[in-house]
């Protein structure tokens, strides 16, 4: 009993591991997108889309980084849909670097 108690605390230390790992590289991966300080994005909101992202083809399971309300004009919320292993795979809208780019070059003191 205590071999398996052994095992399934060890399984229980690695998955942990494994989930923490997953999220640090999401967290950097979607921070080269938006930049180091978003402040003009809102809050945000993590989580893990165990379903799966239905509006991305094959529905992949993700994270989902949530900003909002953003100060971007025909953007309330933003979502960035980031793979377990730390590829952006998608956005919401679609266009969301685009827009992020163009307020922030509106926004520069140039």
């Amino acid at each position: 009993m205590a071999k398996l108690m052994k095992l399934f605390l060890t399984l229980l230390l690695l998955s942990g591991l494994a989930a923490a790992g997953s999220y640090g590289v999401a967290y950097l991966a979607q921070g080269k997108l938006v930049g180091a300080q978003p402040l003009d994005l809102g809050a945000q909101q993590t989580r893990f889309a165990t379903e799966g992202i239905t509006t991305l083809p094959g529905a992949p399971k993700a994270w989902v980084f949530t900003y909002g309300p953003t100060k971007i004009p025909g953007m309330k919320l933003a979502e960035i849909y980031v793979s377990p292993l730390g590829a952006v795979i998608g956005t919401k809208p679609k266009d969301f670097s685009a827009r992020l780019q163009a307020y922030r070059a509106a926004q520069s003191p140039d």
